[in-house]
């Protein structure tokens, strides 16, 4: 599996975490399988999530689409 199919797997569960179907790959700020590394990066204007893979992806709020 190449990394070019690694970010497309990330990017295709964060499409369905965030309940975004028009989520890009570059909106994806940051992802990582370490918490503690995207909590330390993130922005105030960026939230994180684990996905199902067990990865942490970090987008911009605008970009979340989940209810609260």
């Amino acid at each position: 599996m190449s990394f070019r199919d690694v970010e497309r797997m990330i990017w295709k569960e964060a499409e369905k975490v965030f309940c975004n179907p028009k989520l890009k790959l570059k909106d994806i700020r940051e992802w990582s399988s370490d918490e503690d590394a995207v909590k330390r990066n993130l922005e105030s204007d960026e939230v994180m999530a684990k996905i199902s893979s067990g990865v942490w992806v970090a987008v911009l709020k605008v970009n979340d689409k989940r209810t609260n």
